[in-house]
């Protein structure tokens, strides 16, 4: 069977009551670069999952062919996140992905290219949202649909444009404390059990998007046991209620180290992007909002596309597009 109904895929979530501990210690950056002070369960790293649990129940393709990328994009739900800051979060990953410029990236980074996305939320739980769609370069366009513009828009709409749809229309489940860990525990499941295995020389990325900390020690637990088996964690920094967001994003969320995992991927140092800062302070809140889509979906934009495509790939396909970089490129690796 190759896929099973919503109810068991809702209970595809890890309970923050189970995931999350404090060792006692300093709390400190330092007393967390290096190590995970014996919280590795080396047994969950084995690969005990039917994959097809994992698998987009309409979407997902038959094929066993390996992807460049596997992406988890994981998304905060939680109290300190508003309506209009969630629906702006929607929208936003769903306009970069469905974008010509990602699109571009997958089909012509260097032949055929190919992607697996799939998305999960987190308050005081992770949950899986949307499961593993596989995006192939030989199955999209070079343009979304858009029966609005039929001259920059592709003739019916593809698998990318459904994904993006069900992302920006999914629905929101109850706000509730803010536990990272929870949505890097679910997604080390998750790569494991994804129906399609990173190419030779392919990428595991997890991109998590809050405007919220949690639990330092739990979270570096849960960074460096995706680390071992390949992933890249980059965090997307909402700094508004928190003025030092990116800077907790830095010491305890991202990758800090270049690792070879026991499959042979490697995960390299992980990234943050910052963005939306303190916008509530301009007081007309249609501009705020406004401002906030603008910036986060220029942002997320470049971010996904750099990590499908690389640094080069993504030079190149600005090039193909006769565009420049919404915000200045990151430093080469």
């Amino acid at each position: 069977m190759k896929s099973l109904g919503f109810l068991k895929k809702s209970m595809i979530a890890v309970f923050a009551a189970a995931a999350f501990y404090l060792p006692a210690g300093d709390l400190s950056p330092e007393a967390y670069a290096e190590g995970d002070n014996g919280s590795f369960n080396l047994s969950a790293d084995e690969d005990v999952l039917d994959r097809n649990i994992y698998a987009h129940e309409t979407l997902a393709s038959n094929s066993t062919d390996p992807v460049g990328v596997q992406l988890i994009l994981a998304m905060d739900t939680s109290g300190s996140m508003t309506d209009e800051e969630f629906g702006i979060e929607l929208k936003a990953t769903a306009v970069a992905l469905n974008s010509e410029l990602f699109r571009n990236a997958i089909k012509y980074k260097a032949g055929e290219q190919s992607v697996a996305v799939a998305v999960i939320d987190f308050n005081a739980f992770a949950m899986l949202r949307i499961a593993w769609v596989d995006i192939r370069g030989k199955e999209i366009n070079d343009k979304p649909y858009n029966p609005a513009d039929p001259l920059n828009s592709s003739l019916a709409p593809d698998k990318l444009d459904k994904l993006a749809d069900e992302i920006m229309f999914m629905p929101r489940r109850g706000a509730a404390g803010t536990v990272i860990g929870a949505a890097l525990d679910l997604s080390h499941s998750l790569f494991l059990g994804s129906p399609w295995k990173p190419a030779e020389g392919g990428k595991r990325v997890l991109d998590v998007f809050g405007d919220g900390s949690s639990s330092p020690a739990a979270v570096v637990s849960g960074r460096n046991r995706l680390e071992r088996i390949g992933v890249t964690i980059n965090g997307f920094a909402i700094v508004n209620e928190e003025s030092d967001l990116e800077k907790y994003f830095e010491n305890y969320l991202v990758s800090k180290r270049f690792v070879k995992s026991k499959d042979g991927f490697y995960s390299e140092p992980g990234r943050v992007w910052a963005v939306a800062r303190n916008l509530k302070a301009t007081g007309n809140e249609d501009t705020e909002l406004k401002s906030f889509f603008g910036e986060v979906s220029r942002a997320m934009k470049q971010k996904i596309t750099v990590e499908v495509a690389g640094l080069d790939g993504y030079r190149r396909t600005l090039a193909r597009l006769e565009r420049l970089p919404a915000f200045p490129l990151p430093e080469p690796l």
